[in-house]
């Protein structure tokens, strides 16, 4: 278990996030403090394509998303739940990835996405 745990944390990600959104570039903050050096975080508007496409961009402007290590993507309140994950918060990560719960954190996810600019304001 421990093994796995490990490969898993020695694995690349790339999370890729708005770069023009004060709010987001302060949880990109909070992630390179807070999660180790196996995250890189791009800027979607920065990010070579592959994997960054016409289409993941645009989806990249409505949710943060993760590449994994094997090449999928998460977005929204999924993505944010790994992200916690690998900042050591698993516990909150396993409650939530539960099939009756994953709807909390993608209904808060929304939520923020949409106001966003609006809590932005209060980063300035």
């Amino acid at each position: 278990m421990k093994e796995k745990n490990l490969e898993q944390q020695q694995q690349k990600y790339t999370i890729f996030w708005d770069g023009d959104c004060v709010f987001c570039s302060r949880c990109a903050s909070w992630v390179e403090k807070n999660v180790p050096s196996t995250v890189k975080l791009i800027p979607y508007q920065y990010a070579s394509n592959p994997p960054v496409d016409a289409d993941l961009a645009s989806e990249c402007g409505k949710a943060v998303h993760i590449q994994l290590p094997n090449g999928n993507f998460e977005r929204g309140g999924l993505a944010c739940l790994t992200i916690l994950e690998l900042a050591g918060y698993k516990w909150i990560s396993r409650v939530f990835k539960n099939r009756f719960f994953i709807w909390i954190p993608e209904k808060v996810y929304y939520f923020v996405a949409r106001n966003r600019n609006f809590i932005s304001s209060f980063f300035k």
